[in-house]
């Protein structure tokens, strides 16, 4: 499986309502950990990137909450990603 693949299975086609915009999909852990930055805006009109991360076992696929985060600065999100392929 691969992250297209995992967050379709997970979400369909519905997007996140506070950052809807898809940037890039991709693996964290091969096979069973995938993210997705996003980006939208605030209810002030603030931009903001989201991180969703996914979890996919033999039985599932499922969100991540606890490592799903949301920044306001683009840069931060992709170090947070980095951080997540170290660790995880």
């Amino acid at each position: 499986m691969n992250a297209k693949q995992a967050f379709r299975e997970q979400l369909g086609t519905s997007k996140n309502i506070v950052t809807p915009n898809i940037i890039k999909r991709g693996t964290i852990k091969r096979g069973r950990v995938f993210y997705e930055l996003s980006d939208g805006r605030g209810i002030f009109g603030e931009g903001l990137y989201g991180v969703t991360i996914l979890g996919v076992s033999e039985e599932e696929t499922r969100k991540l909450s606890k490592f799903s985060r949301c920044f306001r600065v683009m840069g931060e999100a992709k170090e947070y990603i980095e951080q997540l392929k170290n660790s995880l």
